[in-house]
């Protein structure tokens, strides 16, 4: 009677959810933070008095979870929600995302990490690169270096770790707005996760606009990894279907449900020559910038020689490394006079002015003796 019995139990409980009420359902962890969002938000920013990160609002926030449910709120399912309520009903004023990834300048070196308060203070360095490319490992980025790839394509390098965060996509934003010629790319594994980082990071919110610049995709998409021999990692079928971008071709994307392939299968002479072959299909040349600029350039080149050159000149005529020495001489007693004490008197002057630094009292204390 064991089939019978199960039978007639499943019946009485789908009658019994039934009768629940709404009201008698238990609330979402998402139901609980939108409730209280706007609380916690005025909790997190002194009331609009300054800007707040979603770490902060997330604390501000949780103590409802555990008041209402007794559990305590993951930080990864939250910023899942807040991120899903930005981009239906718009941006958070003041909130901002702390760093995730970092911006690569060719020809400088420099790394800058990319978070939304550090892309709203950056500023595109004038002819410096052309393109920038997008790349959901970061791990990769020492082997483009040493490969010198960004100085031979002018080519910015970004990456926030596999999604592309809000922090760059407002970056993309600005980039789009600036007045020099710039091609945006992206290259992923190929893999489920890796179609939907290019899709999201092209795709339109109300939170986040579609780019201002063409993306391109680079690949690794699944058909090329196959055609080129790469190794397949074999993957369990889900119950539910693994999300996957609308550009894949429909025996793709049922191939990706149990297969992927990294980026990292290639190695390393084999990926730098991968990308240098997708990249030459778009390339539109180094940066040379107009005649009017590389005139400038050239002339600000030789004044600053020539400036140096006679500053060079006039020291020595002047014998000034002497002169200083003398002058010194001449201070020293007077100088040795308010040296003594000196931390005293420094930690007096800072215990009044505390927005100070000891070099700015430093500093103050020199202006004032007579040369």
């Amino acid at each position: 009677m064991n089939n019978e019995i199960k039978e007639a139990i499943q019946k009485a409980a789908k009658r019994a959810k039934k009768h629940v009420s709404k009201t008698d359902k238990k609330k979402s962890q998402k139901d609980i933070i939108l409730t209280h969002l706007q609380a916690a938000i005025d909790k997190a920013s002194g009331n609009d008095k300054y800007p707040f990160s979603l770490r902060q609002l997330y604390y501000a926030i949780r103590p409802y979870i555990i008041s209402e449910l007794g559990r305590q709120l993951e930080y990864g399912n939250f910023c899942g929600i807040i991120t899903n309520y930005e981009n239906e009903c718009g941006e958070i004023p003041n909130l901002y995302r702390d760093n995730r990834g970092v911006l690569h300048h060719p020809h400088t070196g420099e790394d800058i990490p990319i978070g939304t308060l550090t892309v709203q203070n950056y500023s595109r360095p004038n002819w410096t690169f052309n393109k920038i490319l997008y790349c959901e490992k970061e791990g990769l980025f020492p082997l483009l270096k040493q490969a010198k790839f960004p100085e031979r394509y002018d080519c910015a390098l970004v990456t926030s770790k596999e999604y592309a965060s809000r922090a760059v996509k407002d970056l993309l934003d600005m980039l789009g707005e600036t007045e020099e010629e710039l091609q945006f790319f992206c290259i992923h594994d190929a893999d489920a996760a890796g179609t939907k980082i290019y899709e999201t990071l092209v795709e339109e919110t109300k939170a986040c606009p579609g780019r201002k610049v063409r993306v391109i995709n680079l690949g690794l998409d699944p058909e090329e990894a196959v055609y080129m021999g790469l190794e397949v990692e074999k993957l369990e079928r889900k119950r539910d279907e693994k999300p996957v971008a609308g550009y894949v071709a429909g025996e793709w994307k049922d191939w990706l449900q149990t297969n992927r392939v990294e980026l990292n299968a290639m190695d390393s002479e084999l990926f730098v020559s991968w990308l240098e072959r997708k990249m030459s299909e778009y390339d539109k040349g180094k940066v040379i910038p107009d005649s009017s600029t590389l005139t400038r350039s050239l002339e600000q080149s030789i004044q600053q020689r020539v400036e140096q050159e006679i500053m060079n000149e006039i020291l020595r005529e002047a014998h000034w490394e002497e002169r200083v020495r003398q002058r010194m001489l001449h201070l020293s007693p007077g100088l040795n006079e308010r040296c003594g004490q000196l931390d005293e008197k420094v930690s007096i002057l800072l215990s009044n002015q505390r927005e100070q630094c000891w070099r700015d009292i430093i500093d103050d204390m020199s202006d004032q003796i007579e040369l």
